[in-house]
């Protein structure tokens, strides 16, 4: 979901980390294209909607929120939280 105003941001946001049918991780992502966790988000509720209406790109500026179906672990780019895949990395190698 793409995040233009902060209706949008706060919509994403009330969605939780987790989505309530399955419970797929659900991930918020920065200008700067780094993932933040919702906990950060929150926590800055007033840094990232005053980046969204001022349109500043100074990395706190939520554009995107999506489901994090499979992939490499990402990290919060604020507290650096382990954000996980729903059916993990299918490119990594098996041990």
């Amino acid at each position: 979901m793409e995040i233009k105003t902060v209706a949008d941001f706060r919509e994403a946001l009330s969605i939780g980390p987790f989505t309530s049918i399955g419970s797929y991780p659900f991930l918020l992502y920065c200008d700067d294209g780094e993932a933040i966790c919702h906990n950060c988000a929150k926590e800055n509720q007033e840094q990232v909607e005053a980046a969204i209406e001022e349109r500043d790109n100074n990395g706190w500026r939520v554009k995107w929120a999506d489901i994090y179906y499979e992939g490499a672990d990402q990290y919060c780019s604020n507290c650096n939280k382990v954000l996980e895949s729903a059916y993990g990395d299918p490119w990594a190698e098996e041990e």
